[in-house]
């Protein structure tokens, strides 16, 4: 190409304009399979439901601290052991997701399971 933008097809057969250079197209068809790439990860792992989720969501956000309710917990469980929140944040979402403020840290619901506790660092940033 010369440099000029050009309208027309591509070396992948995908209509293009206002690309510059043939580098400017590929980049954009480069991020374009990559994003593609991982919808279609997201796809095969989704965050809710299934084992599966569970292993990725555990792999992902580890519980950092032993001493906070761990992952798949009940909320019933969780009453009983760490005691009445601070603060109960309504669920919101589909599915519903639930946030328990405790002192130290937030817990997180998927319905009524935890999917994830996350220490408060002490600037309050959760």
């Amino acid at each position: 190409m010369n440099g000029a933008a050009q309208t027309g097809y591509n070396v992948y057969g995908w209509h293009h304009s206002g690309a510059t250079n043939d580098r400017e197209t590929e980049v954009t068809t480069m991020r374009t399979i990559g994003l593609l790439t991982l919808a279609c990860i997201g796809m095969a792992f989704p965050l809710s439901g299934g084992a599966a989720s569970d292993s990725m969501t555990e792999a992902v956000f580890p519980n950092i601290r032993s001493d906070l309710p761990p992952n798949n917990m009940a909320e019933k469980e969780v009453l009983e052991k760490f005691g009445e929140p601070s603060e109960r944040i309504p669920a919101i979402g589909n599915p519903p997701i639930a946030r328990w403020k405790y002192p130290d840290y937030v817990v997180y619901y998927e319905w009524d399971r935890v999917i994830i506790s996350i220490p408060i660092d002490g600037t309050g940033a959760q």
